[in-house]
C-alpha cells in the first residue's frame, strides 16, 4: 500500500511538471497571440450599411461585415458583396467610432473592394492616435498548409456592441483552387479559424500581424471551413483599384479559329504568342483545346467564361488534343494587354459595310442609381438575349455600366457577329449575365431605334398544368388549374405528358423549353397517356395570369407540409418539389414569411444560409433547426435563371398563433 503511494505521488509530480513545462513552451506563443489580437484588431472595421450594395443590407441582420485599413492615408480592403460598386457607407472603428468611406475600386474576380476613408486624420484624433492604425500586407504565396492563421472581424458586430473587433486563431486547412463554385474560382486559402458573416471582408492575418487573405462568403457547401482570396491577388490589382479602374482580365495568350459554331470535340487553336503563357507551357497553334482547368471548352466563349473568373498569376490547366493524343499542360496567368480571346473569322460582307456600326437594338436612360433599358427592338440583338425594358444594365462587355457612355465606348470597339456578356438586373432585384451577338443594321452605335420598329415585350405561353418526372416516361399532372387552357382540353390529374409538339418531354426543363418557344394563341399537340392509353390532344396555349400564384389550388399538393403536432415550430411557408435536380417552390402560403420575401411558386431554391447544392432533406434540416423569429438567407432562383438573396424571418405555423 505504502508503495502505491509513492508511486502515486510520484506520478502526480511528474504529470504537474510535465504541463508546466507545456505552459512554459506556450507562454511564448500566447502572448504572440495577445499582442496579435490587440494590433490586428485595431486596423479592423465595421462595415456599415449606408448605400452600400443590396447584399450589405441584407448582412445587416447577420452581424454586419469587416474590412481593414492598409495605410495612413486611410485606404480599406473588404468583400465587395458587402459595399456594391459604388457609393458611400458607414465605417465603425475600435472603440464606438465611426466614419464615412467611399467605394473608389473593386474587382470582380477577387470579390474585392477599396475605400478610401473621408478626413483620415480626424478619425485618428477622435481615436486619441496621431496617426491610423493599419495593417501590413504580407505574401500569401509564402503559406503552407498547417501554418497559424487568424481571422478578425465583426462577428456580430462586436465592434457596434462591445467596441472591438472578435479574434479567432486556427491553421490553414488546405490552399488551391476552388472549382465547385458558382462565381469564385480562383485560388484560395481555406482556414479552421472560426469564420461567421462578421468576418467576411476581415483580414486573415499571419502570426507576424501581416494580411495575408481576405475572408470572403464560402462558396462551397461541402467543407464547412473559412476561405479567403489570397492578399497577392489583391495586391497585384491595389494601383488599378487606387486609381479607380476595374482590373483587366487575365492573360493567356492564345486565339483561336471560329465560334460561330459549338463543338463537343474542343477548339482549335489559331495562334499562340510568342513567350506568352500558353507558348511557355507548352500549347501550339493546332493544337485543340478541350478542357480549362477541367471544364469542358466547346467555343470560345467558354474560355473567356473561365478566365473572367480568374486573376493573374493563377496557374490553369490546359486539356490539348494533339495528333490523337490528349495531354495536359499548366499555363500560369499574367495581366491582360488587351482583349484575351479573338477568333479568326473572316467578316462576311455584310459585316464589312456595316463596320464601326454595332447595333444592340436597344435604348438606354441614365438615372440616379445607374442605366436602365429604355426601348428594345423586337427580334433585335437585345430583345433574342431576352433583355427586357426597365431592365438595369450594371456591367457591358467586362466593364462596369455608371453612364451611357460607357457603354457607348465599349460599343464602339465591338463589330457586327461579336459576341458580348451584359450583367443585367430586374426590377425585382435578380441579376444574371446574358451574351448579346451584335446587330448587323445600320446606324451608329447605340443610335435610338428606327421609327417604324416599336418594342415588344414577348408575352409568355401558358398551358396551366402542372407535373413532375417520375420513375416512368414522362411527366405527371399533379395539378391542373381552373379554366386553363389544359383544363378546357379535358387534361386532368394523373394523366402522363409524353410529348409536346412531337418532342418528349422526360424533364421539366425540356417541358418548360418547348413552351418558352410559343406564343398565346399557338396550338400545340399535347400526347398523353391515360389508364394505359395514350391519346393527342390539341390545346391553344393562352397567356400566363398575373396573378398566377394567387390563383386556388383546385387540387391538394402532395408535396405541401403538414403542419406538426409540436407547438412553436418555425414555419417558412412554401412547399419544395424535386424537379431534374432543383428545388422548386410550388406552393407559397398567403401571408406567410415567404410571401413576405417575395418567394413565388416556380422558383427554385439554390441555397439556404449560404449553403448551396442541398437536397430538399438538407433545406428542411436546417429550418427545424431554427427558431421562430431566426432569420433565414435564402438564395432563390426565378424561371428564367435570374437569381438574388432574400431574407426570410421565420414564424410560428398558423396553428401555433
Amino acid at each position: 500500500m505504502k508503495l502505491c503511494r509513492m508511486l502515486l505521488a510520484t506520478t502526480l509530480v511528474l504529470a504537474g511538471a510535465g504541463l508546466v513545462r507545456a505552459q512554459d513552451q506556450l507562454a511564448p506563443l500566447q502572448g504572440r497571440t495577445e499582442k496579435l489580437a490587440n494590433e490586428a484588431g485595431n486596423a479592423v472595421v465595421g462595415i456599415g450599411f449606408g448605400r452600400g450594395g443590396r447584399r450589405a443590407a441584407e448582412m445587416a441582420d447577420l452581424g454586419g461585415g469587416a474590412g481593414f485599413i492598409i495605410d495612413e492615408q486611410g485606404h480599406v480592403l473588404t468583400a465587395s458583396t458587402l459595399v456594391g460598386t459604388s457609393g458611400r457607407v458607414e465605417i465603425i472603428f475600435k472603440g464606438h467610432h465611426r466614419g464615412q468611406a467611399k467605394v473608389i475600386g473593386h474587382d470582380p474576380r477577387t470579390h474585392t473592394a477599396l475605400l478610401q476613408l473621408e478626413e483620415p486624420e480626424t478619425v485618428a484624433q477622435r481615436m486619441g492616435l496621431k496617426k491610423l492604425p493599419y495593417l501590413k500586407l504580407g505574401k500569401s504565396a509564402d503559406l503552407k498548409r498547417g501554418r497559424v492563421v487568424a481571422t478578425v472581424g465583426n462577428a456580430y458586430s462586436s465592434l457596434q456592441t462591445d467596441g472591438q473587433a472578435a479574434f479567432s486563431l486556427g491553421v490553414v486547412s488546405a490552399l488551391g483552387r476552388v472549382r465547385d463554385a458558382d462565381n469564385y474560382k480562383g485560388f484560395a486559402i481555406e482556414t479552421d479559424a472560426a469564420v461567421n458573416p462578421g468576418s467576411y471582408g476581415g483580414p486573415l492575418v499571419d502570426l507576424d500581424g501581416k494580411a495575408v487573405g481576405i475572408v470572403i462568403e464560402p462558396m462551397s457547401t461541402k467543407r464547412w471551413l473559412g476561405i479567403a482570396v489570397p492578399i497577392d491577388e489583391v495586391t497585384q490589382v491595389l494601383e488599378d483599384l487606387k486609381a479607380g479602374r476595374t482590373p483587366a482580365p487575365p492573360h493567356l495568350g492564345l486565339s483561336v479559329a471560329g465560334s460561330a459554331e459549338a463543338s463537343l470535340k474542343g477548339v482549335k487553336i489559331a495562334d499562340v504568342e510568342a513567350d506568352g503563357p500558353a507558348a511557355k507551357a507548352g500549347v501550339k497553334a493546332g493544337d485543340t483545346l478541350v478542357t480549362l482547368d477541367g471544364a469542358k471548352v466547346v467555343e470560345a466563349y467558354d474560355i473567356e467564361r473561365e478566365l473572367g473568373l480568374l486573376s493573374q498569376g493563377t496557374p490553369i490547366e490546359l486539356g490539348l488534343l494533339r495528333d490523337g493524343q490528349t495531354i495536359k499542360v499548366t499555363a500560369t496567368l499574367v495581366a491582360s494587354k488587351a482583349e484575351e480571346v479573338t477568333t479568326r473569322e473572316k467578316p462576311t460582307a455584310e459585316a464589312k459595310t456595316t463596320a464601326g456600326k454595332a447595333y444592340l437594338g436597344m435604348t438606354v436612360e441614365e438615372r440616379e442609381d445607374g442605366v436602365y433599358v429604355k426601348t428594345v427592338v423586337e427580334d433585335g440583338p437585345a430583345a433574342k438575349a431576352k433583355i427586357t425594358v426597365g431592365a438595369k444594365l450594371t456591367r457591358f462587355n467586362g466593364k462596369n455600366v455608371s453612364s451611357k457612355k460607357d457603354i457607348i465606348d465599349e460599343l464602339s470597339k465591338l463589330e457586327p457577329g461579336d459576341k458580348v456578356s451584359v450583367r443585367v438586373e430586374n426590377s425585382e432585384g435578380f441579376a444574371k449575365t446574358v451574351w448579346v451577338i451584335i446587330g448587323t443594321k445600320g446606324g451608329e452605335p447605340h443610335a435610338e431605334n428606327p421609327s417604324d420598329e416599336k418594342p415588344k415585350t414577348k408575352k409568355r405561353a401558358f398551358l396551366g398544368v402542372r407535373a413532375a418526372a417520375g420513375d416512368e416516361p414522362g411527366l405527371k399532372v399533379d395539378m391542373v388549374l381552373e379554366k386553363s387552357p389544359a383544363a378546357d382540353a379535358k387534361i386532368q390529374v394523373g394523366d402522363v405528358i409524353l410529348s409536346l409538339d412531337g418532342k418528349k418531354t422526360d424533364d421539366y426543363d425540356t417541358f418548360t423549353s418547348i413552351l418558352k418557344d410559343k406564343a398565346p394563341g399557338d396550338k400545340i399537340k399535347v400526347r398523353i397517356a391515360r389508364d394505359g392509353f395514350e391519346k393527342d390532344v390539341t390545346v391553344t396555349l393562352g397567356e400566363r395570369p398575373s396573378d398566377l400564384d394567387n390563383q386556388p389550388n383546385p387540387h391538394e399538393n402532395p408535396h405541401e407540409e403538414t403542419p406538426s403536432t409540436e407547438s412553436k415550430k418555425p414555419w417558412v411557408g412554401f412547399a419544395l418539389e424535386d424537379r431534374n435536380g432543383k428545388a422548386v417552390v410550388v406552393d407559397v402560403a398567403k401571408d406567410s414569411p415567404a410571401d413576405a420575401a417575395g418567394i413565388k411558386n416556380g422558383y427554385a431554391v439554390v441555397g439556404i444560409d449560404g449553403k448551396e447544392k442541398l437536397s430538399i432533406d438538407d433545406m428542411d434540416a436546417i429550418i427545424k433547426a431554427k427558431k421562430i423569429g431566426d432569420k433565414l438567407q435564402v438564395r432563390i432562383e426565378n424561371e428564367e435563371g435570374w437569381a438574388k438573396n432574400v431574407t426570410v424571418t421565420l414564424a410560428a405555423r398558423p396553428a401555433d398563433k
